[in-house]
């Protein structure tokens, strides 16, 4: 079951995605109004904006997906191009901040939270 602060995340990917061009709008209203799961549509539109706002290059790892069971191996892991090391430490910082994994844009929704908690 998906808690409050993983839908808003997923609805606001989505929000941002549509807004992104005439096209990425229709596709995700196309894909809605046909019956495609919400939640599938909602988590590629996320995925999206992830890629876009973090500027990751198709081949490291997505943030939803990062940081499997063994935590300290994803760690040690000295492969910077794979970016599990970096993706790991980006969801360990998310998961303090409390942001979903599915955030549009973690790094600023990170930012924002650490600036709330400061003052």
């Amino acid at each position: 079951m998906m808690n409050q602060i993983d839908k808003a995340a997923l609805e606001r990917a989505i929000e941002l995605y549509r807004a992104g061009s005439r096209t990425q709008r229709q596709r995700i209203d196309a894909q809605l109004a046909k019956g495609d799961d919400w939640e599938d549509v909602a988590t590629y539109c996320a995925f999206h904006m992830q890629m876009e706002n973090l500027r990751l290059p198709p081949w490291q790892r997505r943030l939803a997906r990062s940081a499997p069971g063994n935590m300290a191996s994803v760690l040690a892991d000295p492969d910077s191009q794979r970016g599990y090391r970096s993706a790991a430490l980006l969801r360990q910082r998310m998961e303090r901040c409390g942001v979903s994994r599915w955030h549009p844009n973690p790094v600023a929704a990170c930012e924002a939270a650490e600036r709330r908690t400061a003052t």
